[in-house]
C-alpha cells in the first residue's frame, strides 16, 4: 500500500479463531472458542501500545481503511506442509482480529473496505503472532 501513514503493530501469541456464537438460556449470543478472550486482549492491548508511536487517533475517524493481517501459526512438531492449509480458517482469524480491533483502532470494522489476509507458519525459533497494518485508503476521482 505504499508509504502511506499508518498503524503497524505485532499481537504475540496463537492465533485464535472466532467461531460461531451460541446462546445461553436468558438468550445472550456468547462465543465458546477456547483461548479467544486472551487472544482478543493481546490483540487490543498491542494496538494499544503502538497507537502513541504512530500519532494514530482513527476511532473518530469515517474514513475507508486498508488493513493488512498476517498471520503467522506455530508449527507442529511434525507437520512437514509448507502452508497451513489446515484449521483455523483465515476468515474465522481475520473475524477475530478485526472484532477485537472496534472501538480501538477504528470505530466500526464495516469501515474496513480492503483487505489483506496472509496464514503461514511461524518461522523456525518464531513466536506466533499476528502482524496488522492500518491505514486510510486514498482517495480517488476516477480521473
Amino acid at each position: 500500500m505504499g508509504d502511506r501513514e499508518g498503524l503497524y503493530f505485532v499481537a504475540f501469541g496463537q492465533p485464535v479463531a472466532k467461531g460461531n456464537l451460541s446462546r445461553n438460556r436468558a438468550g445472550a449470543s456468547y462465543d465458546r472458542t477456547k483461548g479467544l478472550r486472551g487472544w482478543t486482549r493481546a490483540v487490543q492491548y498491542s494496538c494499544k501500545q503502538a497507537m502513541p508511536a504512530y500519532a494514530w487517533d482513527l476511532v473518530r475517524t469515517k474514513a475507508p481503511l486498508f488493513v493488512r493481517l498476517e498471520f503467522s501459526l506455530e508449527r507442529g512438531k511434525r507437520v512437514r506442509r509448507p502452508w497451513p492449509a489446515v484449521k483455523p480458517d483465515i476468515d474465522k482469524l481475520t473475524r477475530a482480529v478485526l472484532d477485537a480491533l472496534t472501538g480501538i483502532a477504528y470505530a466500526d470494522d464495516a469501515l474496513v473496505c480492503s483487505l489483506e489476509v496472509l496464514k503461514s507458519y511461524a518461522d523456525d525459533g518464531a513466536r506466533p503472532a499476528c502482524r496488522v497494518t492500518i491505514c486510510e485508503l486514498e482517495e480517488t476521482n476516477g480521473d
